[in-house]
């Protein structure tokens, strides 16, 4: 107890509102008890974590506390935003209201909620939803988030160890992450479950409720949500774009910043993106010494016996260090012994009904259709796709024989060098543009095939990329250096393969962002400078936009509203003349509006205008073509590992920009490595063994020196069979000895484990004496000394 009073923050550190009325409810601010609760040794347990909790904030005169205009109280920086349909039934917008701000006993969720002021004509509710300090550090516990201590041990965050944990600069609202405050509130507000006799979403008879069901997924299926993500904060922004990047991406630093804002899931595909960049560096600074290096010190032939056994030997290491360095990192961020059981990913659809391990009604959806979907629909378009690809790459070798004829008549001259790089740039492009569609086609289908869990939906997600960008980037590869046997055509679509894709990159990433982004700010300039003078701000928006330009931006977020309205939306579409008849006052609805002058308002108006971010299944397969390109024809051109350094310095700084203004700010989620995409790429590793050898062969004049030296044909293929096993051998080697979880953190992690079954133990211990104790002093009371007759 001793140890929060000395923590006890200021007002401006706790970024809370406190609401009276519930303190007064309660002794705990926060929790009704009963004398039956109070005996209760779990009841006991929780009001011991709230007691510590108010401690925090007992002393202190809270902001607005004393305010009887709620709308100029102070509201903490908003974690999440919730958009409302349009269409939405005013019933049903006063019911999640009040499931979000209701206490827990109540099925609340306890947040804090604020909303968007609006006029009614046509606008749609935006909520505003964050929690008080001590609600996130009482779910921190509840969440069992993992923070490092005094003494430099990650272990679970215990409020009754505050101190230890306020170490190394780290002040109580800096204790729990942006993205940790974005994920406790989400699930939260998922975890919101029907109660009984809740039969259906108030205003939609046919929206039906289950006892326990998630209140907040229902809304989002049947379209009453037309989207929520998390608002950037300019002060975090800015500390992303000044970061130099390129310092920490050669110090092989992990992306902690990155982490903090946006989550693991994108802090990890940094972190692999500059390991895999650092240590590529090496052998791109090999190669371009190589080539200064005069033919007389070093040969050609040389040179590529080199380069192939660096670059095999580069793949080994990397992604052995890989395994490890995730493993690390899996450790450090709490994420390495993440439960099995996952809850089922939202947009899973099916019947409701009781789940076997949660005991809550959930969708069930039988397994074996969606089998039959992957097998019998996915799997054939899949195949069918790969062909397409497979006669693209025909056709694109018809076009090499039809213009052969004018690269020789026009050899030497600039059109000759047009005509040599025409079929190439055009099937570069033409694959592009196959892959932008194939994309498409495989989210869709992934989503259609209704997947229970994300872990599922990725790994078919994966599965489907891997399969169709493989055969559709490198079939004409293979092709070309093993069938046709052309070295040279080889070398020259591959430089233009190289060039085009990162080429088209550059122009998805940067420039089509910056041409909207400048585009939309000088039309706004132009618009709200030859505005009324004495309407300077939007009437609707209550900012600085006008009308004009914010009708348009917003054209795109009704019209992706659209796809959410459901039939039960179509007899609502009057509800805005209902609330004309209730004055347009938000009170009437059960919430409380921002002030028109708040900044997050104007933000949460263009970021909901942009496209919500998908997540790194794209960047992990610009990286996934990148390796097969560096690494599985590298005899032929040893400088694309040099190329592929620089690009990736481009492309992480496009990623980041990207993520902070291109894209809403995406949710974060938890992951302890890449998935599936470390198997991709342990595949290419083990082709690139294939492949390297083989070229070997054909552009170093392997078979002619053994030739020379009297080797048979049979021979020498034999020998190459047997070098190629024992590469291989050596890779399975090199993964089976060396351990893919390091020994530190395996011993820190079993250390973690005994501790928490000790203390786990520890407890089970004082609650068992507490129920024997309650239970014995009731059967037989203890009698005083006094109450004892010394003759007896």
């Amino acid at each position: 107890m001793n140890s929060f009073r000395n923590v006890t923050p200021s007002p401006s550190e706790l970024d809370i509102e406190f609401d009276t009325e519930s303190s007064n409810e309660s002794s705990l601010g926060y929790l009704d008890i009963d004398e039956d609760d109070a005996i209760d040794p779990d009841a006991v347990d929780l009001i011991n974590i709230r007691e510590q909790i108010n401690l925090l904030v007992s002393e202190e005169q809270l902001p607005g506390e004393d305010d009887d205009d709620k709308t100029s109280q102070y509201f903490p920086p908003t974690n999440l935003v919730i958009r409302l349909n349009h269409h939405i039934s005013p019933d049903a917008v006063t019911f999640l209201a009040k499931k979000l701000m209701a206490s827990k006993n109540s099925g609340g969720a306890e947040l804090l909620v604020r909303c968007e002021p609006f006029s009614g004509a046509g606008e749609e509710i935006v909520l505003h939803l964050t929690a008080t300090t001590p609600r996130f550090l009482e779910l921190a516990e509840q969440f069992s988030l993992k923070k490092v201590d005094d003494r430099g041990l990650l272990r679970e965050f215990h409020v009754r160890d505050l101190d230890a944990f306020l170490v190394n600069d780290i002040l109580l609202e800096t204790l729990i992450s942006p993205a940790e405050k974005e994920l406790i509130v989400l699930a939260e507000i998922q975890s919101i479950g029907a109660l009984p006799g809740e039969g259906h979403i108030p205003g939609y008879p046919n929206l039906k409720l289950h006892s326990g069901q998630s209140i907040f997924q229902l809304y989002v299926e049947a379209g009453l949500i037309s989207g929520y993500h998390p608002l950037h904060d300019e002060k975090g922004l800015d500390k992303l774009l000044e970061t130099n990047w390129v310092e920490a991406f050669f110090a092989n630093e992990p992306f902690e910043a990155l982490r903090s804002y946006f989550g693991e899931a994108i802090a990890l595909y940094f972190t692999f993106m500059g390991c895999y960049t650092y240590l590529l560096s090496l052998p791109g600074l090999a190669t371009l010494l190589f080539a200064i290096i005069p033919d007389w010190m070093l040969s050609p032939r040389v040179e590529i016996y080199l380069v192939s056994g660096m670059n095999l030997v580069f793949i080994t290491y990397f992604l052995k260090f890989w395994k490890r360095k995730c493993s690390e990192l899996a450790y450090c961020w709490g994420t390495l012994r993440m439960t099995i059981w996952e809850q089922p990913r939202q947009g899973y659809r099916g019947r409701m009904a009781l789940d076997p391990v949660t005991g809550q009604y959930q969708p069930r959806y039988p397994g074996y259709k969606t089998h039959i979907k992957v097998w019998l629909v996915s799997f054939p378009l899949v195949i069918v796709s790969m062909w397409g690809a497979y006669r693209v790459m025909l056709c694109y070798f018809m076009a090499e024989q039809i213009l052969a004829p004018y690269k020789i008549r026009y050899a030497g001259s600039l059109l000759g060098l047009v005509f040599k790089f025409l079929g190439s740039i055009g099937y570069a492009i033409s694959v592009a543009a196959m892959t932008y569609c194939y994309r498409m086609l495989a989210d869709e289908l992934t989503e259609w095939e209704n997947h229970r869990t994300q872990t599922q939906f990725d790994r078919h997600h994966v599965a489907k990329l891997i399969a169709f960008e493989s055969v559709n980037n490198f079939m004409s590869f293979l092709y070309i250096g093993f069938v046709l046997k052309n070295l040279e055509l080889l070398k020259q679509q591959l430089i233009v393969m190289i060039s085009v894709m990162h080429l088209i990159l550059a122009v998805q990433e940067i420039v089509i962002p910056l041409l909207w982004r400048s585009t939309t700010k000088k039309l706004t300039t132009f618009l709200h400078r030859h505005s009324n003078s004495t309407n300077p701000t939007s009437p609707s928006t209550g900012s600085t936009i006008p009308d004009v330009v914010y009708q348009t931006l917003a054209g795109k977020r009704r019209s992706r509203q659209q796809h959410h309205r459901s039939p039960s939306l179509r007899h609502n579409a009057n509800w805005i003349s209902h609330l004309h008849h209730q004055d347009h006052d938000p009170a009437a609805l059960g919430l409380v509006p921002l002030l028109e002058s708040d900044p997050r308002i104007e933000m949460s108006t263009f970021e909901g205008d942009m496209d919500p971010y998908k997540g790194c299944y794209d960047d992990y397969s610009q990286l996934f073509l990148q390796f097969g390109y560096v690494f599985l024809f590298s005899p032929l051109f040893p400088q694309a590992s040099a190329i592929a350094v620089a690009a990736n310095v481009f492309l992480m700084y496009a990623n980041i920009y990207k993520l902070c203004a291109v894209f809403q700010r995406p949710v974060p989620k938890r992951v302890k490595d890449i998935g599936s995409w470390q198997i991709a790429f342990e595949l290419i590793g083990y082709l690139a063994v294939m492949t390297n050898i083989a070229l070997l062969v054909s552009s170093a004049g392997l078979k002619q020196s053994a030739q020379r030296a009297g080797w048979t044909s049979d021979r020498f293929y034999l020998a190459l069979i047997i070098v190629e096993h024992i590469l291989i051998a050596g890779r399975l080697a090199v993964n089976y000895l060396v351990p893919s979880v390091p020994q530190w953190v395996r011993v820190a992690s079993a250390r973690t484990e005994f501790q928490a079954v000790e203390a786990y133990k520890k407890k089970q211990s004082t609650k068992t004496r507490r129920r024997l104790n309650m239970r014995f002093q009731m059967i037989n009371p203890i009698v005083s000394k006094s109450d004892v007759n010394p003759e007896d």
